[in-house]
This record gives structure tokens, C-alpha cells and sequence, in this order.
């Protein structure tokens, strides 16, 4: 899991509301740094972090 943080481009491709936390949790960690997700998720993610609502 290490070696992803030092990658130049650690592509991530996940959709759904449900999986929001997780995909948070991933940026946070740094294991990806580009996200391929739909409008949806995106929306959730930041409706997310804007309420300080994350797990991570």
C-alpha cells in the first residue's frame, strides 16, 4: 500500500453515493490522486466533506 503513495498517478475509477466515504478515505490516505467517478458521486463526496461528515 506504500508504494501506491509514492506512484505519480494512482488512478482511482469508483461510483456510488454508498462508496463516498471510501473514495474520501482513499484521497485522504493519498493513495489516489486522480478520480474517475460520475457527477453523482462527485456531488456526494463533496456534500460530504463541506458537512465535516466523513469517517475518515
Amino acid at each position: 500500500m506504500e508504494e501506491l503513495k509514492n506512484i505519480t498517478y494512482s488512478i482511482g475509477i469508483a461510483e456510488s453515493v454508498e462508496k463516498a466515504p471510501s473514495i474520501i478515505g482513499g484521497l485522504r490516505g493519498g493513495y489516489i490522486n486522480t478520480l474517475i467517478t460520475t457527477e453523482e458521486t462527485a456531488n456526494a463526496i463533496i456534500e460530504i466533506i463541506e458537512k465535516g461528515t466523513a469517517l475518515y
